[in-house]
């Protein structure tokens, strides 16, 4: 049965909920009712992903990346990820966020990118 559901950011939104007991399409309206709507969501999450993305590049400015090597695709993604790890890197370590700058291949930051930075060998 579709709700109209008014989210605590104060908008309005119709969500379809499917129950097999009618107490539990209410439970799951004042759950909903807690939440923010679904675009007051998504622009919370792209907001403080541009916000820790700027925080990242602040930490980087005072070091030189080499311009990454791969395809386009691969570039702009692995980019975004050496930004994270590196920033990462620099708080935690900053000898291994050196080694770390060095590296150019876009493929081996996509390849790391859910590595844990005390694991990470670098290629020689």
């Amino acid at each position: 049965m579709h709700r109209e559901i008014t989210h605590s950011c104060g908008h309005i939104e119709r969500h379809l909920i499917v129950v097999q007991f009618a107490y539990e399409g209410d439970t799951k309206a004042r759950q909903l009712k807690r939440r923010k709507c679904t675009d007051c969501y998504r622009s919370g999450k792209e907001s403080k992903a541009a916000d820790q993305a700027a925080a990242d590049d602040a930490t980087l400015a005072g070091i030189d990346l080499p311009a990454l090597v791969g395809s386009e695709k691969q570039v702009d993604w692995a980019g975004k990820i050496r930004a994270k790890r590196l920033a990462a890197a620099v708080r935690e370590d900053p000898e291994t966020a050196k080694s770390l700058a060095r590296q150019a291949q876009a493929k081996w930051w996509i390849d790391n990118r859910d590595v844990d930075l005390a694991a990470i060998t670098l290629p020689r």
